[in-house]
């Protein structure tokens, strides 16, 4: 029994220490709960990524961007910009309708409506002997202007109006353009932006009675002068010059003042003189070039860049477009003629080399009235033959 006791009291004694190291090694347990901090720091990383995935919660933000670009397009509002246009032309002439019209049309079109240019017609804003100064002093900002002023401008371009100075029209604006390019009417323009040189078609003579084939033919007969060196091409001719404005013409003929008109094709229609006349020569030695188109140079200036381009390109266009237009009233008119009876022809070569011969003093007569001006009239004449020539024409005068 003491022994049964004694193994009892051992026994319990040996599972009292068990228990005490039981309790003694399960006391770290606890341990890894005390650790979740860490475990809460190896979570940092996890709530870190949403920060690395950041850029992809402000990729709307950039591309959002286009919102705040768009700004400029209210601020950089496109300009509006009215300019003024006369002429002393009706809108239904042939220089107007044909290609002044289509060129301002085009003007405003290509700005993408940032251009707005208003028209004047038939003097209402400017007389033709005002339009030069009128728009220098920005009465108006463009015109297809005649000068009538004397100037070295003037001179320059009346010079295309000397007799057999080229067979094309066309080729007279390129040579004035290019003469007044080099500055000889530097001082005319100042207050001016030209863009280029432009006039008519050639002329040609409508007789009321006569058909005189030769250039002897024509000498004292009584013709309309169209003035500037065609009056002293005529008389170089033989024939008597009378000045008459276009609404005398027809009169005179009909009272025999005169015998003979010098004019364009498309004007003895336009003003029915054809209906007194019987024959139409084909002279062609003259054109009308006192016309050049200008704009005020302050307005030029005040142009952006693009527009500027825009103007030049569409305006520079009437240097061939207006004799263009004329040409083309003139086929109608050689129809509308023909159709009533007038006898169109031709002078053999022969003759055109005599008159050719006989007008030449009136190139000289050029150079002597640019030297009164002070201008270097030789260096200038030498120029606008060059000109001519380099554009495949054959001027009589030579240096």
């Amino acid at each position: 029994m003491k022994h049964t006791r004694r193994n009892l009291f051992i026994t319990c004694a040996i599972l009292l220490t068990i228990a005490t190291l039981l309790i003694g090694c399960s006391a770290p347990a606890p341990a890894p709960t005390t650790s979740a901090p860490a475990a809460t720091t190896t979570q940092a990383p996890a709530t870190s990524k949403p920060a690395t995935t950041a850029p992809a919660t402000t990729a709307p933000a950039t591309t959002a961007v286009p919102t705040t670009t768009a700004a400029p397009t209210t601020t950089a509002a496109p300009i509006k910009i009215t300019l003024k246009y006369t002429t002393a032309e009706p809108d239904n002439s042939y220089g107007q309708a044909q290609a002044v019209i289509p060129a301002l049309n085009a003007i405003e079109q290509r700005s993408g409506g940032r251009v707005t240019i208003q028209r004047s017609w038939a003097g209402s804003l400017l007389k033709a002997n005002e339009e030069y100064e009128g728009i220098m002093n920005g009465v108006a900002d463009i015109g297809r202007t005649m000068l009538y002023t004397q100037s070295n401008l003037y001179q320059i371009t009346s010079l295309g109006m000397l007799p057999y100075a080229a067979k094309d029209p066309v080729n007279v604006y390129k040579a004035i353009t290019d003469v007044i390019n080099k500055g000889y009417a530097a001082d005319d323009l100042k207050g001016l932006h030209l863009f280029t040189s432009t006039g008519t078609t050639s002329y040609c003579f409508l007789f009321r009675i006569q058909q005189p084939m030769t250039l002897d033919a024509m000498k004292g007969i009584k013709v309309r002068n169209p003035g500037g060196y065609m009056g002293a091409a005529l008389s170089a001719l033989g024939m008597t010059p009378v000045t008459l404005t276009p609404a005398e013409i027809t009169d005179a003929l009909s009272k025999n003042t005169i015998e003979s008109v010098y004019w364009m094709r498309s004007s003895f229609v336009d003003y029915k003189t054809y209906e007194m006349g019987k024959f139409l020569l084909n002279f062609d030695a003259n054109v009308f070039s006192t016309v050049v188109v200008l704009m005020n140079d302050k307005q030029w200036s005040s142009l952006p860049k693009d527009l500027q381009q825009i103007f030049t390109e569409e305006l520079s266009k009437l240097q061939s477009s207006n004799p263009s237009a004329f040409a083309a009233g003139d086929k109608n008119a050689i129809d509308v003629m023909t159709k009533a009876g007038i006898k169109t022809y031709d002078w053999p070569q022969a003759e055109i080399d005599k008159a050719r011969a006989a007008v030449l003093p009136t190139w000289n007569t050029a150079v002597e009235d640019m030297n009164k001006r002070g201008m270097n009239g030789k260096q200038v004449m030498t120029d606008f033959t060059a000109a001519l020539q380099k554009y495949g024409e054959n001027p009589p005068w030579k240096p």
